[in-house]
Formats: structure tokens, C-alpha cells, sequence
């Protein structure tokens, strides 16, 4: 791989560890971390809107539907993580049919 290749890995590397690293250190820094934790739980909120809605021209029925299933399962038990595994799930289940 050429040289160019190698620093973009590096920078990307870099750049994934800090959005993981830095919101972790401010959150341990400060002691009032009821704010600051639900101020951040929105970040991840919006990381989930993007990695869900990646193609907005082809939005059809069965990412509407994984959308719709994945709002609804955040609303109701405040996990982003289960809500993407539900969302992913219905993509899935939507190809094979």
C-alpha cells in the first residue's frame, strides 16, 4: 500500500478513538453526570439517524419500515444498540423475502 493509504488508516483510527475517548473523560471529570450523560445519549441517537438513513434518494418501504421498528423500539427502551439490532434485523428479514 502506498504511504497515503497507511496515514488515512492512521487518521481514521485516531478520529474513531476519540469520538469513543473523549465524551468518556469529560463524563469522568465532571460530577455532575446526569446532565452531561443525557446531553451525550443524543449523540448516539443521531449516529443511529445516520447510519440508518445512509441513501435518502432510495428510501423505500422496507427501510421505512426498519426505521419506524427501530424508533419505536428506542422511544420505549432508551437502547439505541437493541433499536439498530431491530432495525438490521427487518433489513434482513426484507432481502429474503
Amino acid at each position: 500500500m502506498t504511504e497515503i493509504v497507511w496515514i488515512l488508516i492512521a487518521v481514521l483510527a485516531v478520529m474513531s478513538l476519540a469520538q469513543r475517548l473523549i465524551p468518556w473523560l469529560i463524563l469522568r471529570r465532571n460530577s455532575d453526570g446526569g446532565k452531561l450523560n443525557r446531553f451525550f445519549g443524543y449523540f448516539a441517537i443521531a449516529a443511529f439517524a445516520t447510519l440508518m438513513v445512509e441513501n435518502i434518494p432510495s428510501l423505500n418501504y422496507r427501510y421505512a419500515v426498519a426505521l419506524v421498528m427501530a424508533a419505536i423500539i428506542s422511544i420505549k427502551t432508551k437502547n439505541v444498540g437493541m433499536a439498530v439490532l431491530a432495525a438490521m434485523l427487518v433489513t434482513v428479514l426484507f432481502s429474503y423475502l
